[in-house]
Protein backbone atom coordinates (compact mmCIF):
# COMPACT_ATOMS: atom_id res chain seq x y z
CA UNK A 1 0.00 0.00 0.00
CA UNK A 2 1.48 3.11 -0.32
CA UNK A 3 2.01 5.85 1.58
CA UNK A 4 -0.43 9.07 1.15
CA UNK A 5 0.19 12.23 2.76
CA UNK A 6 -2.86 13.99 4.09
CA UNK A 7 -3.03 17.34 5.23
CA UNK A 8 -5.24 18.90 7.88
CA UNK A 9 -6.29 22.62 8.19
CA UNK A 10 -5.44 24.55 11.45
CA UNK A 11 -5.77 28.46 11.69
CA UNK A 12 -5.59 28.58 7.89
CA UNK A 13 -2.63 26.66 7.35
CA UNK A 14 -1.70 23.05 6.67
CA UNK A 15 -0.73 19.75 8.94
CA UNK A 16 0.81 17.25 7.13
CA UNK A 17 -0.29 13.59 8.34
CA UNK A 18 0.92 9.74 7.24
CA UNK A 19 -2.22 7.57 6.22
CA UNK A 20 -0.77 4.73 7.31
CA UNK A 21 0.69 5.44 10.81
CA UNK A 22 -1.31 8.42 11.37
CA UNK A 23 2.03 10.23 12.11
CA UNK A 24 1.63 14.03 11.92
CA UNK A 25 4.31 16.21 11.20
CA UNK A 26 5.08 18.55 14.16
CA UNK A 27 7.75 20.79 12.33
CA UNK A 28 4.53 21.83 10.17
CA UNK A 29 2.30 23.00 13.75
CA UNK A 30 5.21 24.41 15.48
CA UNK A 31 5.41 27.08 12.42
CA UNK A 32 1.78 27.95 13.06
CA UNK A 33 2.06 27.57 16.51
CA UNK A 34 5.35 29.92 16.84
CA UNK A 35 3.64 32.44 14.57
CA UNK A 36 0.55 32.60 16.73
CA UNK A 37 2.51 33.02 19.58
CA UNK A 38 3.95 35.80 18.28
CA UNK A 39 0.83 37.47 17.14
CA UNK A 40 -0.26 37.33 20.69
CA UNK A 41 2.34 38.58 22.03
CA UNK A 42 3.51 35.51 23.99
CA UNK A 43 7.25 35.13 21.94
CA UNK A 44 9.91 37.98 22.98
CA UNK A 45 13.37 37.72 24.19
CA UNK A 46 11.97 35.90 27.32
CA UNK A 47 9.48 33.32 25.68
CA UNK A 48 11.38 32.58 22.64
CA UNK A 49 9.51 30.62 19.43
CA UNK A 50 8.96 26.81 20.90
CA UNK A 51 11.76 24.29 19.60
CA UNK A 52 11.19 20.52 19.47
CA UNK A 53 14.69 20.10 20.51
CA UNK A 54 13.61 21.86 23.94
CA UNK A 55 10.47 19.88 24.33
CA UNK A 56 12.69 16.29 24.01
CA UNK A 57 14.89 17.99 26.86
CA UNK A 58 11.45 17.95 29.51
CA UNK A 59 11.63 15.33 31.63
CA UNK A 60 7.78 15.93 31.36
CA UNK A 61 8.40 14.87 27.88
CA UNK A 62 10.83 12.07 28.73
CA UNK A 63 8.08 10.39 31.11
CA UNK A 64 4.87 10.44 28.72
CA UNK A 65 7.37 8.89 25.99
CA UNK A 66 8.22 5.95 28.47
CA UNK A 67 4.85 5.63 29.54
CA UNK A 68 3.36 6.07 25.75
CA UNK A 69 6.02 3.34 24.56
CA UNK A 70 5.11 0.87 27.05
CA UNK A 71 1.41 1.09 25.93
CA UNK A 72 1.70 0.88 22.40
CA UNK A 73 4.09 -1.62 22.84
CA UNK A 74 6.94 -0.22 20.45
CA UNK A 75 10.55 0.98 20.89
CA UNK A 76 10.33 4.92 22.28
CA UNK A 77 12.46 5.55 19.24
CA UNK A 78 9.65 4.48 17.03
CA UNK A 79 7.21 7.32 18.18
CA UNK A 80 8.87 9.95 16.19
CA UNK A 81 11.21 10.17 13.28
CA UNK A 82 12.82 12.55 11.20
CA UNK A 83 11.95 12.37 7.17
CA UNK A 84 14.07 14.00 4.19
CA UNK A 85 13.56 14.95 0.72
CA UNK A 86 9.52 15.89 -0.39
CA UNK A 87 7.88 15.52 2.87
CA UNK A 88 11.21 16.65 5.31
CA UNK A 89 10.23 17.59 8.98
CA UNK A 90 9.83 15.80 12.33
CA UNK A 91 7.16 13.69 11.91
CA UNK A 92 5.37 11.55 15.85
CA UNK A 93 2.68 9.66 16.97
CA UNK A 94 -0.88 11.16 17.16
CA UNK A 95 -0.47 11.16 21.34
CA UNK A 96 2.84 12.32 21.15
CA UNK A 97 1.65 15.39 18.58
CA UNK A 98 -1.27 16.72 20.93
CA UNK A 99 1.50 16.57 23.88
CA UNK A 100 3.76 18.68 22.11
CA UNK A 101 0.88 20.71 20.75
CA UNK A 102 -0.57 21.49 24.22
CA UNK A 103 3.12 22.34 25.39
CA UNK A 104 3.22 25.54 22.41
CA UNK A 105 1.15 27.73 24.88
CA UNK A 106 -1.77 27.40 27.44
CA UNK A 107 -3.59 29.98 25.80
CA UNK A 108 -3.75 27.48 22.63
CA UNK A 109 -4.73 24.96 24.50
CA UNK A 110 -8.18 24.75 23.70
CA UNK A 111 -8.17 25.46 20.17
CA UNK A 112 -5.85 22.22 20.08
CA UNK A 113 -7.95 20.15 21.46
CA UNK A 114 -10.82 21.35 19.56
CA UNK A 115 -8.92 20.92 16.54
CA UNK A 116 -7.61 17.75 17.47
CA UNK A 117 -11.36 16.23 18.15
CA UNK A 118 -12.71 17.76 15.14
CA UNK A 119 -10.11 17.23 12.65
CA UNK A 120 -7.62 13.98 14.13
CA UNK A 121 -9.16 12.06 16.89
CA UNK A 122 -12.72 12.02 15.77
CA UNK A 123 -12.58 9.52 12.68
CA UNK A 124 -15.11 7.23 11.34
CA UNK A 125 -14.05 4.29 13.73
CA UNK A 126 -13.94 6.25 17.08
CA UNK A 127 -17.79 6.65 17.33
CA UNK A 128 -18.30 10.01 15.19
CA UNK A 129 -20.55 12.53 16.77
CA UNK A 130 -20.85 10.11 19.87
CA UNK A 131 -17.19 9.84 20.49
CA UNK A 132 -17.05 13.74 20.09
CA UNK A 133 -19.80 14.17 23.21
CA UNK A 134 -18.11 11.88 25.07
CA UNK A 135 -15.04 13.03 25.39
CA UNK A 136 -16.18 16.82 25.87
CA UNK A 137 -17.83 16.26 28.92
CA UNK A 138 -14.98 13.38 30.39
CA UNK A 139 -12.71 16.42 29.02
CA UNK A 140 -14.83 19.03 31.63
CA UNK A 141 -15.40 16.62 34.06
CA UNK A 142 -11.90 15.06 34.52
CA UNK A 143 -9.00 16.67 35.44
CA UNK A 144 -6.27 13.95 34.22
CA UNK A 145 -8.24 13.27 30.59
CA UNK A 146 -8.16 17.32 30.09
CA UNK A 147 -4.29 16.77 30.84
CA UNK A 148 -3.27 13.78 29.57
CA UNK A 149 -4.00 13.16 25.69
CA UNK A 150 -3.68 9.43 26.14
CA UNK A 151 -6.77 8.88 27.88
CA UNK A 152 -8.33 9.28 24.16
CA UNK A 153 -6.82 6.25 23.44
CA UNK A 154 -7.69 4.07 26.69
CA UNK A 155 -11.10 4.97 26.56
CA UNK A 156 -11.55 4.46 23.15
CA UNK A 157 -10.10 0.91 23.59
CA UNK A 158 -12.31 0.20 26.16
CA UNK A 159 -15.29 0.85 23.95
CA UNK A 160 -13.44 -1.68 21.11
CA UNK A 161 -13.00 -4.14 23.59
CA UNK A 162 -16.54 -4.11 24.75
CA UNK A 163 -18.13 -4.58 21.71
CA UNK A 164 -15.87 -7.32 20.77
CA UNK A 165 -13.86 -5.27 18.36
CA UNK A 166 -9.94 -6.36 18.19
CA UNK A 167 -7.79 -3.45 19.11
CA UNK A 168 -5.34 -3.36 15.98
CA UNK A 169 -8.69 -3.70 13.49
CA UNK A 170 -7.59 -0.49 10.99
CA UNK A 171 -11.28 1.26 10.54
CA UNK A 172 -12.88 -0.78 13.11
CA UNK A 173 -16.17 0.54 12.65
CA UNK A 174 -16.61 0.52 9.24
CA UNK A 175 -15.74 -3.22 8.43
CA UNK A 176 -18.89 -4.84 6.84
CA UNK A 177 -18.51 -7.47 9.70
CA UNK A 178 -19.72 -5.45 12.19
CA UNK A 179 -22.82 -5.91 13.65
CA UNK A 180 -26.03 -3.30 13.96
CA UNK A 181 -25.78 -4.79 17.59
CA UNK A 182 -22.13 -3.69 17.88
CA UNK A 183 -22.97 -0.34 16.90
CA UNK A 184 -25.96 -0.01 19.11
CA UNK A 185 -23.45 -1.34 22.27
CA UNK A 186 -21.01 1.02 20.94
CA UNK A 187 -23.79 3.54 21.42
CA UNK A 188 -24.93 2.59 25.19
CA UNK A 189 -21.42 2.43 26.38
CA UNK A 190 -20.66 6.21 25.53
CA UNK A 191 -24.40 7.00 27.04
CA UNK A 192 -23.11 4.82 29.88
CA UNK A 193 -19.84 6.82 30.17
CA UNK A 194 -21.61 10.21 30.42
CA UNK A 195 -24.38 9.21 32.72
CA UNK A 196 -22.56 7.63 35.15
CA UNK A 197 -19.58 9.79 35.23
CA UNK A 198 -21.14 11.57 38.30
CA UNK A 199 -20.80 8.68 40.26
CA UNK A 200 -16.67 7.69 40.13
CA UNK A 201 -14.31 10.20 41.18
CA UNK A 202 -11.69 9.45 38.41
CA UNK A 203 -12.11 8.35 34.86
CA UNK A 204 -9.91 5.14 35.73
CA UNK A 205 -12.65 3.82 38.08
CA UNK A 206 -15.52 5.13 35.85
CA UNK A 207 -13.62 2.28 32.96
CA UNK A 208 -13.22 0.16 35.31
CA UNK A 209 -16.71 0.27 36.51
CA UNK A 210 -18.50 0.03 32.93
CA UNK A 211 -16.00 -3.23 31.67
CA UNK A 212 -16.73 -4.81 34.95
CA UNK A 213 -20.32 -4.60 35.00
CA UNK A 214 -20.59 -5.51 31.33
CA UNK A 215 -18.34 -8.08 31.55
CA UNK A 216 -20.21 -10.06 34.51
CA UNK A 217 -23.41 -9.32 33.43
CA UNK A 218 -22.80 -9.90 29.56
CA UNK A 219 -24.64 -6.36 28.50
CA UNK A 220 -23.83 -2.90 28.91
CA UNK A 221 -25.73 -1.28 32.50
CA UNK A 222 -27.86 0.96 32.36
CA UNK A 223 -28.76 3.77 34.57
CA UNK A 224 -31.59 2.13 36.07
CA UNK A 225 -29.71 -1.28 37.14
CA UNK A 226 -26.84 0.98 38.71
CA UNK A 227 -29.84 2.63 40.72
Amino acid sequence: MNQVIMERSFFGSLVRQESDTGFLCVSDFLKIANSWRLENGISNLEKSPRMIKDFWKLESSKEFITELAVYENVLQKDLKKTRRGQYTGVWCHPSLFLKIALWTSPKLEVRVYEWVMDELLVTRDSGGESFKNVMSELRRHYPEVKKNPIWYKYISRVVYRLCGLPEDTKDRWNKKDVTIEQHKKREQIHEQLIMLKDLHKTIEDLLIYVWNYNIKNGAVPTLSNKM
